[in-house]
This record gives structure tokens, C-alpha cells and sequence, in this order.
């Protein structure tokens, strides 16, 4: 299965995260990883099974179908194929595909490395210690300005380590997201009304931790103990205010 990846699902949406926030885009999302994040929102993901492996042609005809030039290739972790993923990108950058890559900021090889040249935005998703899972810091020094990386937050102890990756960010050129930690499982109705939020409970819950994280960065602001990078960006999950929890979306 070397020169195929397996595809869980894909669909086109609204880019929901990060510095493409807002964007069009085509989504296609590899199964398996590599990891076991606490609050993963995509373990349905995690199962590998022989009918989902198409090949790179499939993938492309795949994406053609869509009819839309910005594709974002996440998983699961999509690196684990990496033989495949390269001869996609080459192929979609012929053909002027805008492509983003979402990783997990853990695997840092040779073929890794050249992938991320050849994409036109890599998100690396920086473990923080709610996930339960730790990522390779080096992956930063390898990152270009139109990159980032991603941390979730979900208390002071992760806006502690979010401190520490941004000092390391400021030595070299990428951007710097800070996400709100996302508690909540999958939902079947996420419009449900609750008495405590009176509308969608994901949204609120998500927006509650978005003002917090303003707020510690600003305090850092003003008592001057503490510089973020001119780059930082502080963003909710734009499809979970949408939609809550739920997939495709």
C-alpha cells in the first residue's frame, strides 16, 4: 500500500481553524494516527480498513469533484504515508492547487521536511499537556512564515507551555495559534437546548474558554511580564460556533 493512502472521508466546507479560517476548501482526511490525543475530535478516524486505500489518481479525481482549488489534507496524520503524500502534492501544486497540511507536529523527517516546502501552508499541531500527547519541537525551526503552529488550551498549565513554544516561535519565523481545548464528544443534535446555555452547548462552552485565553494574553500584555510573537492569533473552531460538534462540516 506504499504508493496509496487511506481516505476516511472527504467533502468541501468552510476551513473552520487556523490562518485559513473562513477559507473554501476541499477537505480530505486520511485514516490512522500515530497518536492518541485526550479530546481527539476525530477517533472515529483512527480505523484503517483495505476499502479505503485509493490511489493518488483516485484522490486527485476525488478532489476535481469538488470543484474548488484550496485542499487541506489532515487526518488522523496524514505524514504516515509519506511516499504518496509527496507524489499528491507535486501533482496538485502542477495543476495550481492551493494545499494546506494539517500535522501533528511529531513526525520531522527528510521526506516530511521536503513536503513542507513544496505545500502552501503547514498547520502543526503543538501537543499541549491536556492532550496527553508531546510533539517534536523541532518541527518549528523548519516552518516558513506563511506557516503555524496550533496549541489547544485548556487551563493555565497549557497557557504555560503556550508560553514556552512561543518563545521558540520568536526565534524564528512561523505564526503562532492559540485554540480553544475542545472538551465535548460528537453530537447527534448539537442544537439541543440545555437550561445552563439556552442554545448550541458547544459554542458556549468554546466561547467561554476563547474569552479566558484573551484575557491571560492580555494581562500578559499589560503587566509586561511576558511578549507574544507579533504573529499570535487567538481563534475559536469556527464550524463548532456553526454547528457544534458534529462532522462535515
Amino acid at each position: 500500500m506504499k504508493n496509496k493512502i487511506p481516505i476516511f472521508e472527504s467533502y468541501r466546507c468552510v476551513e473552520g481553524e487556523g490562518y485559513n479560517i473562513g477559507k473554501p476548501v476541499t477537505m480530505i482526511r486520511c485514516a490512522g494516527c500515530n497518536l492518541r490525543c485526550a479530546g481527539c475530535d476525530t477517533t472515529y478516524s483512527f480505523k484503517i480498513t483495505n476499502k479505503m486505500y485509493k490511489t493518488v489518481g483516485e484522490i486527485i479525481k476525488l478532489i476535481k469533484s469538488y470543484s474548488c482549488f484550496n485542499v487541506s489534507l489532515t487526518g488522523g496524520e496524514i505524514l504516515l504515508y509519506p511516499e504518496a503524500v509527496e507524489e499528491l502534492i507535486t501533482k496538485l501544486s502542477s495543476k495550481n492547487y492551493n494545499i494546506s497540511l494539517q500535522t501533528n507536529g511529531t513526525i520531522v523527517t527528510d521526506t516530511a521536511l521536503s513536503i513542507f516546502r513544496r505545500v502552501n501552508c503547514v498547520d502543526a499541531d503543538i501537543k499541549t499537556p491536556c492532550t496527553g500527547q508531546i510533539s517534536d519541537l523541532s518541527i518549528i525551526k523548519y516552518l516558513r512564515e506563511k506557516d503555524y503552529v496550533k496549541l489547544l488550551i485548556r487551563d493555565e498549565v497549557d497557557m504555560e507551555y503556550a508560553r514556552m513554544v512561543n518563545t521558540i516561535v520568536k526565534d524564528y519565523y512561523c505564526g503562532i495559534v492559540l485554540q480553544p481545548y475542545n472538551e465535548t464528544i460528537l453530537s447527534t443534535d448539537p442544537w439541543t437546548k440545555c437550561l445552563k446555555c439556552g442554545g448550541n452547548p458547544d459554542a458556549d462552552n468554546l466561547l467561554d474558554k476563547l474569552k479566558w485565553i484573551m484575557e491571560q494574553v492580555e494581562n500578559d500584555y499589560q503587566s509586561k511580564k511576558y511578549k507574544w510573537s507579533s504573529k499570535l492569533r487567538i481563534l475559536p473552531q469556527l464550524h463548532i460556533l456553526l454547528f457544534g460538534n458534529k462532522r462535515k462540516v
